[in-house]
């Protein structure tokens, strides 16, 4: 299990905290508890600006890492950070790589075909129902849908 990942997740439900916030935190801290549980001018410190301190120190009192970890597991959603073997090696090479993928089944999951299925956010319900077809067809074929499961059409993929 990779160190600190309760704070890792709870961070990434944090708005503003994207790959590269997520990256600045792993360099400044010893580890992501500790950037969790810092103050004002340990956050401002690290180089992160006044509204992401201010939505950090928020957001921080209304989740609870520990909740976040049980909810996931009932849902059977698995996560992969960057720093784990079994992260896709190919996506560890692009410059910002996503710090955490979520997924449902195995992470042998990364090792299948892959295809994104991204479009409007309002999908019509004829877009819905191509969607649905598309998707059932390629995973049937073997395939993986990968989204970052946006309203509309990529969340109909899923």
């Amino acid at each position: 299990m990779v160190p600190d990942l309760k704070y890792r997740i709870a961070f990434s439900y944090i708005r503003g905290i994207g790959a590269v916030r997520f990256m600045l935190l792993m360099e400044r801290f010893d580890s992501f508890e500790s950037a969790w549980k810092a103050d004002l001018r340990a956050l401002k410190e690290a180089g992160l600006s006044d509204s992401i301190v201010q939505s950090i120190l928020t957001e921080r009192m209304r989740l609870d890492p520990d909740a976040l970890i049980a909810e996931l597991d009932q849902k059977g959603i698995g996560v992969c950070c960057v720093d784990d073997d079994a992260y896709p090696q190919l996506l560890k090479e692009i410059a910002t790589p996503p710090p955490i993928l979520y997924y449902v089944g195995t992470p042998e999951t990364f090792m299948r075909k892959a295809v994104a299925i991204v479009g409007t956010r309002l999908v019509t319900s004829y877009g819905k129902m191509i969607t649905g077809e598309i998707t059932e067809a390629l995973v049937s074929h073997g395939f993986t849908v990968v989204s970052g499961l946006a309203r509309g059409v990529d969340g109909a993929a899923h």
